[in-house]
């Protein structure tokens, strides 16, 4: 005799995550060759895509105070 295996399935309700959209996006460049340390991160000569909700008010306010940082809102692609 084969027993049969009984499977219990269970709908579990996940909120949708925000539309991606809707979270700001900025670019953070370092003007200097060699980078800079600013907020707790590294942030190099190049182009640096950053979503704001990444970093805490402090760190914002840090990165967008440093003039070593050249910091530019986007749009969202």
């Amino acid at each position: 005799m084969s027993k049969k295996a009984v499977t219990a399935v269970a709908e579990i309700a996940v909120p949708e995550p925000a539309p991606e959209a809707a979270a700001p996006v900025m670019t953070v460049r370092c003007t200097r060759l060699r980078g800079v340390w600013r907020a707790g991160r590294f942030w190099p000569p190049e182009v640096v895509r950053v979503f704001a909700g990444d970093l805490s008010d402090e760190q914002l306010a840090a990165v967008r105070a440093e003039p070593l940082l050249s910091v530019r809102e986007v749009e969202h692609e």
